[in-house]
């Protein structure tokens, strides 16, 4: 995951689990701060798409958590 989001392309992103979570979701549960922050500096410099930020930022797993609902309960 880290060497993708090295690359600071706009990848594909709009994949889930079958829990329904995605790449956020995924870094947030196995607490992988590196990947984290690589993703959410890709957000802040304009890498992906308005679509893609919001589906990463505000998308919500089978339990309706987004990743900062996911993020508080870790």
């Amino acid at each position: 995951i880290h060497s993708i989001l090295d690359l600071e392309v706009n990848v594909p992103l709009y994949v889930k689990d079958k829990q329904g979570n995605n790449l956020l979701h995924k870094l947030i549960s196995m607490k992988d701060m590196k990947g984290i922050d690589m993703l959410l500096n890709n957000i802040k410099n304009n890498i992906y798409t308005k679509d893609v930020n919001n589906y990463l930022l505000n998308g919500q797993n089978n339990n309706n958590d987004t990743p900062l609902h996911l993020a508080v309960k870790k």
